[in-house]
């Protein structure tokens, strides 16, 4: 993994569910989740790539799935980009830096923070799909941000009243296409459609990729 990829990586994980601490010359990075295959590989690529020193906790929770916490010990380099995601009062937002740092490795980790598929109707009849990011603990105009990103990149999205960003299907093919490479299998579920035939507007490409995670799924 060179220099850009693992910059994008880490930012990709700080927007979702990772966060900075609160130190001034040095901080730490931390993530909890509850994906273990996620959590070991987050664990793997910062050991191998990163000088961090790092630790890795499986927490017990009752009547709950584990919790998978990796953390850093504080770093120079997390100071250097704390601004890029947390204001002076400690609330989350998004500097335009931090997105022209994400390559597609990055969009897919935030993307499993904080993205999935809605399925509208029962089971047997859904009657429509919606890809959306949650983006509910940023404000409007981070939110505005997000959306032009992804509009240059030809991907049209609207914001929902409720702060989620709404992927146009006609052109969700290509973001699902190119995460779909960095997304750990237990959360491939989050790249499905569950279309059982292949809509006009639907790539040959994302075609074969939601059929293989549906025969995933079953077998």
């Amino acid at each position: 993994m060179n220099t850009t990829e693992l910059e994008s990586y880490l930012t990709g994980l700080i927007l979702g569910d990772g966060y900075l601490d609160k130190g001034v010359t040095k901080r730490a990075f931390a993530i909890r989740i509850t994906t273990e295959d996620w959590a070991k590989e987050i664990y793997s690529i910062l050991d191998k790539y990163t000088p961090f020193s790092l630790s890795y906790v499986e927490i017990p929770v009752e009547n709950r799935k584990k919790i998978f916490q990796i953390r850093t010990k504080a770093h120079p380099y997390f100071a250097k980009r704390y601004h890029y995601f947390y204001d002076d009062y400690r609330k989350k937002r998004i500097l335009s830096k931090a997105l022209d740092n994400l390559t597609w490795i990055g969009w897919a980790n935030w993307f499993m923070s904080d993205g999935y598929v809605v399925r509208v109707g029962l089971n047997t009849e859904i009657y429509n799909r919606r890809l959306q990011l949650c983006l509910d603990r940023y404000s409007e105009e981070d939110r505005i941000k997000v959306s032009k990103k992804l509009l240059d990149m030809g991907i049209e999205t609207s914001i929902t009243k409720k702060g989620r960003l709404n992927f146009y299907l006609r052109t969700s093919c290509k973001f699902l296409e190119n995460i779909y490479p960095y997304v750990v299998p237990s959360l491939q579920y989050k790249l499905n459609l569950w279309y059982d035939y292949k809509p006009d507007w639907m790539t040959d490409t994302y075609y074969k990729i939601m059929q293989n995670i549906q025969s995933a799924r079953q077998s």
